[in-house]
């Protein structure tokens, strides 16, 4: 076959490749590619401690990136000052740098990637863009140590897990803005005292520092430093996965009528929580629903015909599992939980103590009695 030279192809494809092509270079402590109008800063001696000036300029170029991982795991930086002049700030690019206390970022920021500050353990505080449109996933999670942080106006979206296991975080105000929170996004916040809704949001309310959807139909996410009892509101009728996960103070919980749905790990790791009533209303139980909380007891509906793996698993505290007789799919013996023919064991309560005689004919997988079923 004999090829066909298009004319002016070849000119047109090294004009293209001038244009748009990058090149990596070394200034001081930073790794960065040009192209023909600016500079992203890729990279940053990850040894380098103390304070890092990002330069506005490079060679005559302005910065206006900091590209994905650029400062990833530089843990002897303690603070950052950014040039006005950056518009973007790159997945994880300043992941886990654990000694960073303080970053300044300046108003022409309009992008903020996921992860860019996730797992910066000393970070106290910063302060956001008035304009930048949204909080993305897992931005500041595992940031320990970041205090009462303002969410700018602009925002319309805040992530999954964006601010997941901030520990010292005591307050949360949502602006009127915003029409989309992920889901975790405020778990194991566990000295957050309340979440705050504006209230000319059309989206979202709070009540009593719990977030809801904006008729209060819908429990999104409970404050982590709540304590003691909870009444689930009456016009509740579904929560979120996770809604009281990591609720460490909780010691009881009230579900309304309406509910149907007790859904993913939502009072997992509640490790206070010694009772729930769960109501007649209640269809499925799902995955982890109260793993790992303090529950010493539980009592399963005549409703309920669908209860998922590991709904009561490493409940240490629990001795009982108790079945309404009238419940159609599941039954009790002794304080476990079985299918209503008592063929399957599903649970015995990681409580219980001595033995146990499973009954002649039960069958069980051997790694779920010697696992989930009875840890």
């Amino acid at each position: 076959m004999r090829l066909t030279r298009l004319p002016g192809l070849i000119p047109l494809m090294i004009l293209f490749a001038a244009v748009t092509a990058t090149s990596a270079a070394q200034f001081g402590p930073f790794t960065y590619t040009t192209t023909s109008t600016s500079v992203t800063i890729t990279g940053f001696s990850q040894y380098t401690p103390g304070v890092v000036d990002i330069p506005a300029t490079i060679n005559g170029k302005p910065v206006t990136d900091i590209g994905s991982s650029a400062f990833i795991d530089c843990i002897y930086v303690t603070s950052v000052n950014i040039p006005s002049g950056v518009k973007t700030i790159g997945t994880s690019a300043f992941q886990r740098c654990t000694a960073l206390s303080t970053v300044s970022i300046p108003a022409s920021v309009t992008a903020i990637y996921q992860s860019a500050f996730s797992g910066c353990s000393a970070l106290t505080g910063v302060t956001l863009p008035a304009g930048l449109p949204a909080i993305s996933n897992s931005l500041f999670y595992n940031c320990s140590s970041l205090g009462n942080l303002t969410i700018p106006i602009a925002v319309t979206t805040i992530g999954g897990s964006a601010f997941s296991q901030c520990d010292t975080l005591t307050s949360m105000t949502i602006p009127a803005g915003v029409a989309s929170i992920g889901s975790r996004a405020f778990d194991g916040c566990n000295s957050l005292l309340a979440i705050q809704v504006d209230p000319e949001n059309p989206n979202f309310s709070s009540l009593d520092g719990v977030l809801f959807n904006k008729d209060q139909t819908a429990l999104i996410q409970c404050s982590g430093a709540r304590v003691g009892d909870y009444a689930i509101p009456s016009t509740v009728t579904w929560m979120n996965d996770y809604a009281f996960y990591e609720c460490t103070g909780l010691t009881s919980v009230s579900i309304p009528s309406g509910i149907t749905k007790i859904p993913n790990s939502c009072f997992g790791k509640c490790s206070a929580l010694a009772q729930v009533s769960i109501p007649s209303s209640v269809t499925t139980i799902d995955y982890g629903a109260f793993s790992s909380s303090g529950l010493t007891s539980v009592t399963i509906p005549s409703g309920v015909t669908t209860i998922n793996s590991r709904a009561f698993a490493f409940c240490f505290e629990m001795s009982s599992i108790t079945v309404t007789p009238d419940n159609p799919s599941y039954s009790s013996v002794n304080g476990a939980l079985f299918n209503k023919t008592q063929t399957i064991l599903i649970q015995c309560p990681s409580g219980m103590e001595g033995s146990y005689p499973i009954p002649p004919g039960t069958t069980a997988e051997m790694q779920l009695i010697f696992g989930p079923i009875f840890g």
